[in-house]
């Protein structure tokens, strides 16, 4: 099993649906915490200043979830993040979301990553720091 990075995160109001449970689209906002904080601990941080140096970026092409329960206003969750593939241009990040009360899995999914140039647009290789850190949780 792989090395997980693990983050909690509340759920608020704005998160919630007419249904009364967490609008599937917040999914993208817990795994954008989970990320950047995975990504924070190992010493990359995602702004302007860091995307600069690397005349890169990291362009996001997929996103995938399967919703195995609902998630209810104020529940604390529980984000669990990995890299589940590392290449040279691009890297697939894992997650798996659970309620902290019971552990119920609530839903799970994945996101790939491409690392393009800034002026060109195209793939290019992983920056190294970006590489290290991912690598923590391969």
């Amino acid at each position: 099993m792989k090395k997980r990075f693990s983050i909690s995160e509340r759920i608020r109001w704005s998160d919630m649906d007419t249904a009364g449970i967490m609008y599937f689209g917040k999914y993208t906002r817990l795994f954008e915490i989970a990320e950047t904080e995975m990504l924070r601990e190992g010493g990359v941080q995602y702004n302007d200043e860091t995307f600069a140096r690397w005349q890169a970026y990291p362009l996001r092409v997929s996103f995938h979830a399967d919703f195995h329960a609902p998630i209810l206003l104020d529940d604390l969750v529980r984000i669990e993040l990995w890299t589940s593939k590392l290449g040279n241009a691009s890297f697939t990040l894992a997650f798996s979301v659970h309620r902290d009360r019971d552990n119920c899995i609530l839903g799970e999914g994945y996101c790939s990553i491409v690392t393009v140039g800034k002026e060109s647009g195209k793939a290019v290789g992983l920056p190294q720091e970006l590489r290290r850190a991912l690598a923590a949780t391969a």
